[in-house]
């Protein structure tokens, strides 16, 4: 289960535009390239 995936399923596309600098940590945490 990937960070993207996460935030897409939990329906936090807002999240992750309002808070790129919070996905950007969890990018990190999951070790997730940025696009």
């Amino acid at each position: 289960m990937t960070a993207i995936k996460w935030c897409l399923q939990n329906d936090g596309y807002e999240q992750l535009t309002n808070h790129t600098q919070l996905f950007l940590k969890l990018a990190e945490v999951f070790d997730y390239p940025c696009q």
